[in-house]
């Protein structure tokens, strides 16, 4: 099963070396600026933590420095941009809210707002950690609106992208159970699907079968390839699959996990009603593998039971 997500947002790649397109946009009075702050995002406080989008005339007005600006994209008519707010400006915008956690926002935020910020974050955590060449050690430069980070040693010259690290993340089942894991990392309770990076060299399927069996001792087969969703904590796409043991006998690996068991449906919803068990954050592409194959069961759906938000 694939979900197709609407991100609702035209990235248009083609102007991003349009500098006078560029230029026009960012002093067009309609467009919109994401202020971020150490991978910090801006949220109104007293309107349920809704993300601050600034205009330029806000900007002027507040006397706030465009710092490494970033092109976004286009969305209805509407120009997003993201910029980095320094130390010295950001009581400038004490008034509009707090710089707080995308991730402690993520679920009470609509499907754009949180489609856009999750992008804003993950640009922002690669721009911030690239000001520097990885091969020779000059300043970089930002190019193409921001999405492009170019060696200013002309003898080096290096070209730096957006980085993204893929993952896989995998719902596995053996008859009527499915197999769930808690970190010690986790809220006390939270039980989840297994998950990993995917390494150099590496097939997805050969990361599903790699990771299941290292965090769990347990052969899968019949891998299938479910949705994606971009996770920019720090930088992952988590690539989700569907996958059947070949055997039960769990055998954890300690480094990993710090419990893993089998599931039946019965027992996640009444461990759930008791509280003694918690899911992934709903919207999660975990909260939905899991769900995927709860709500088959006829035992209604996870959403309506979960209480982990």
């Amino acid at each position: 099963m694939h979900e197709n997500i609407n991100y609702n947002i035209n990235r248009l790649s083609e102007k991003r070396n349009d500098e006078d397109w560029i230029k026009t946009k960012v002093n067009d009075n309609s467009s919109l600026f994401i202020p971020v702050f150490n991978s910090l995002l801006l949220f109104n406080s007293i309107k349920n933590f809704t993300p601050v989008y600034l205009s330029k005339k806000e900007i002027t007005y507040n006397k706030i420095t465009i710092n490494n600006l970033i092109f976004l994209g286009i969305s209805n008519n509407v120009s997003y941009f993201l910029f980095e707010i320094l130390d010295n400006e950001k009581d400038l915008l004490k008034d509009y809210g707090e710089f707080s956690e995308l991730r402690k926002t993520l679920p009470n935020l609509n499907e754009f707002d949180r489609n856009i910020l999750l992008y804003s974050r993950a640009m922002f955590y690669w721009f911030s950690r690239h000001k520097f060449c990885g091969n020779c050690g000059s300043p970089n430069i930002n190019m193409s609106a921001g999405t492009l980070l170019k060696c200013s040693n002309n003898k080096c010259g290096q070209s730096h992208f957006p980085r993204t690290d893929p993952a896989v993340i995998v719902h596995v089942t053996k008859d009527d159970k499915c197999l769930l894991g808690h970190n010690s990392s986790w809220p006390s309770n939270r039980y989840s699907t297994l998950a990993g990076f995917v390494e150099p060299g590496e097939t997805l399927e050969d990361a599903v079968i790699r990771e299941v069996f290292e965090e769990s001792g347990i052969i899968v087969k019949n891998i299938k390839y479910y949705s994606s969703q971009p996770w920019p904590f720090p930088s992952s796409l988590m690539l989700g699959f569907t996958a059947e043991a070949v055997n039960d006998k769990i055998q954890i690996d300690k480094n990993e996990l710090e419990h893993a068991d089998w599931f039946t449906r019965e027992e996640i919803k009444k461990r759930l009603i008791d509280k003694t068990i918690k899911m992934p954050t709903r919207i999660s592409i975990a909260f939905k593998l899991i769900s995927n194959w709860f709500d088959k069961g006829g035992l209604g759906k996870l959403s309506d039971i979960s209480n982990y938000d």
